[in-house]
C-alpha cells in the first residue's frame, strides 16, 4: 500500500489497467484449448461472451471503480477480432482507444 504525497495543485497520478492476449472460455484455460473444447463440445469456437461479461464486471468494479478517485483508463488488445465490439461494449467509457 502507497500514499502518495501531492504538492499543492498537483493531480494526482492516473492508472492504467492494460489487457493483452486471446479470450478463452469458462471451460478452459487458454483460447486455442477453449477451441478444441468448443469442437469437442459442439458448439462454435471462440472466445466466451460470458467469460467477458464476468471479467469486465469485476475489473470495473474492483479495480476502475475502486480507484475513481485517482483514475483508471483500460487499454485492451485482443486477438479476438469478433470480440472487439463487445469487449468495447462491456468496458465503456473506463476504455481508452
Amino acid at each position: 500500500f502507497c500514499l502518495l504525497s501531492l504538492s499543492d495543485g498537483e493531480k494526482p497520478a492516473r492508472f492504467a489497467l492494460l489487457l493483452a492476449g486471446k479470450v478463452g472460455s469458462l471451460h478452459g484455460g487458454c483460447a486455442s484449448c477453449a477451441d478444441s473444447y468448443a469442437r469437442k463440445h459442439d458448439y462454435p469456437p471462440g472466445a466466451s461472451a460470458r467469460l467477458i461479461a464476468y471479467v469486465s464486471a469485476s475489473h470495473l468494479q474492483h479495480v476502475v471503480r475502486a480507484n475513481a478517485a485517482l483514475g483508471v483508463d483500460v487499454f485492451i488488445h485482443t486477438w479476438n477480432p469478433e470480440a472487439g465490439l463487445y469487449i468495447d461494449q462491456k468496458y465503456g467509457d473506463a476504455l481508452r482507444l
